[in-house]
């Protein structure tokens, strides 16, 4: 297993919004691919390990080998420039990756500033069931379109990997004697995930190979999009789908640097979430997602050591009125670090200062019991 790539260290911290958090290190979550990430809130004073900033490299990245000779990414982009509302094409370009196992990324023709607009895929150049949200409905679009040589997708589909190159350790593309529900559903115990997909596909009988491509393809490329009233439905955006996840360490760049937003009427895009400079390789999170989860719904385990900020559990609490005041009264003053809170003595210890309450706290004491610690500091100081 690779090691954890985060501080062992109970670190201090200063929380901001009231909620409760868990993020399992081998958690196979619902299939949501792709949604919108926010960053990860804390909202307590409590001694945890704490993931690493976004600025801080990771190693982890999407494994993807290059299009087989005859399959090209030019007729892709010929028939995306053609389309109205495309945006940010000219300003990129197409190569290997910076991650040797990454297969193809996408790169900065200039520079971006926080926030600027990356590229544009409007909603024409979505492929997206009919009706339905779900894979299966998706995974079936799909095999239409790719049997139909007049669809206008086909320049898209000559972008595709091979069905030999596609997330080749993803679970419905392994060989036949170990594609058991069973020991699937076992591997996965008690997940959704596992038990929509695994048992209801591979018990299904005449399964083709095109048919566990196509689910493949939706599990390891597919977004969510929203909708006018708020639901998610899932969809394939040709060029976007290109765009890697993580960055090598030691490429020394930022683990991602781009967010992808999308809805089922404007279309997607993705924004810089930091400055890109000129030649550097646009990368974007795909999901709040383990290692192990990673595999499961991409296909691939990095071969490297890795740095993944979700592998380890995240764990928040919520704060009380007065855990919430307390900490609006300790400030950025008090905070020497991340790790560390400062204290001016005496007169942070007097009556109404915040050195006692915020002793009540860590300590999880009465403000009696806790007024014996600035009994003892100020014995010490005298």
């Amino acid at each position: 297993m690779p090691r954890l790539g985060m501080s062992e260290r109970g670190r201090l911290l200063p929380m901001d919004v009231a909620c409760s958090r868990l993020v399992p290190a081998v958690q196979v979550p619902r299939p949501t691919h792709r949604a919108g990430w926010s960053q990860p809130l804390c909202s307590g004073l409590l001694a945890v390990p704490v993931v690493r900033h976004l600025a801080r490299p990771r190693t982890l990245s999407r494994a993807r080998v290059q299009l087989r000779a005859g399959r090209s990414c030019e007729p892709l982009l010929r028939w995306l420039k053609d389309l109205p509302d495309v945006e940010g094409l000219d300003k990129l370009r197409i190569r290997q990756s910076a991650y040797a196992d990454g297969g193809l990324g996408v790169f900065a023709a200039r520079s971006f500033e926080a926030g600027e607009l990356v590229c544009k895929v409007p909603s024409q150049a979505l492929l997206m069931p009919g009706g339905d949200a779900d894979a299966e409905s998706l995974a079936t679009a799909l095999l239409q379109e790719y049997q139909d040589a007049d669809s206008r997708f086909q320049p898209y589909f000559q972008s595709l990997p091979d069905k030999i190159d596609l997330a080749p350790l993803h679970p419905l593309l392994w060989p036949k004697e170990l594609q058991q529900a069973e020991y699937l559903a076992e591997l996965f115990d008690g997940s959704a995930l596992a038990h929509h997909i695994f048992s209801a596909r591979l018990n299904r009988r005449g399964a083709s190979a095109d048919e566990m491509w196509a689910l493949a393809v939706v599990d390891s490329r597919s977004f969510n999009l929203a909708t006018a009233d708020g639901e998610a439905v899932r969809a394939l955006v040709p060029f976007i789908d290109l765009f890697n996840n993580f960055l090598p360490l030691s490429s020394g760049a930022s683990s991602w640097n781009c967010v992808f937003r999308g809805t089922i009427e404007s279309g997607a895009l993705l924004q810089a979430e930091c400055p890109v400079q000129e030649g550097e390789e646009l990368v974007h999170l795909y999901d709040e997602l383990s290692t192990a989860a990673l595999w499961a719904t991409y296909g691939f385990v990095p071969e490297e050591d890795i740095d993944n900020p979700f592998e380890a559990p995240l764990i928040t609490v919520p704060l009380n009125k007065e855990q919430r005041r307390l900490k609006l009264d300790l400030e950025d003053r008090h905070w020497l670090d991340e790790q560390t809170l400062g204290f001016e003595i005496p007169w942070d210890a007097e009556e109404g200062g915040p050195l006692l309450p915020a002793l009540c706290q860590l300590q999880n004491e009465s403000l009696h019991a806790a007024s014996r610690h600035v009994s003892v500091l100020q014995h010490f100081i005298d």
